[in-house]
């Protein structure tokens, strides 16, 4: 049985022994590498001093505190003006332009004063229909309206007087 081990164990020795040579010489390549890079050095530690450099720059610029504090007090006021939003109030304004209503005035004044006319004419006319027929009767006496009113009648419907 050990003779199967040594059998078995053999390829795997060598597997492993060219495993650990190919990671020998890869540490070595990263070495010479290294060495290359402790060239940059100077370059590193300038970097360093100067991100050294901004740092105490970013300290030494002040944080403007007040207006941080005045745009939080605005935003805080702000946002209570938005939970309570205004109410719309739609209020309707019928508008009735000038010139319309000045002429349906102007129209309700001429038709009164067309009425007024007439309606004196009429007065008039009456008047002057009494004052030439029966201004005397009236004066004189009873008696005489009396008649001119039969005198009337009998003109007007000679067929129903009689």
């Amino acid at each position: 049985m050990t003779e199967q081990n040594r059998e078995i164990s053999t390829p795997f020795a060598e597997v492993v022994t060219n495993k650990i040579q190919k990671q020998g010489e890869q540490i070595s390549a990263i070495e010479k590498k290294l060495e290359t890079v402790a060239d940059t050095s100077p370059v590193l530690l300038e970097i360093k001093k100067q991100l050294t450099e901004i740092k105490v720059a970013i300290i030494a610029i002040k944080f403007p505190t007040k207006q941080m504090e005045e745009l939080s007090g605005n935003m805080a006021t702000g946002v209570a003006l938005l939970k309570q939003p205004v109410e719309n109030k739609v209020i309707h304004h019928h508008h009735v332009h000038k010139i319309i209503l000045i002429s349906a005035v102007l129209f309700i004044l001429l038709c009164l004063v067309c009425c007024g006319w007439y309606n004196t004419a009429q007065k008039l006319d009456i008047h002057k229909a009494n004052d030439f027929k029966y201004r005397h009767l009236k004066l004189k006496s009873n008696q005489f309206t009396t008649t001119a009113y039969y005198h009337r009648q009998l003109i007007q419907d000679p067929a129903g007087f009689f």
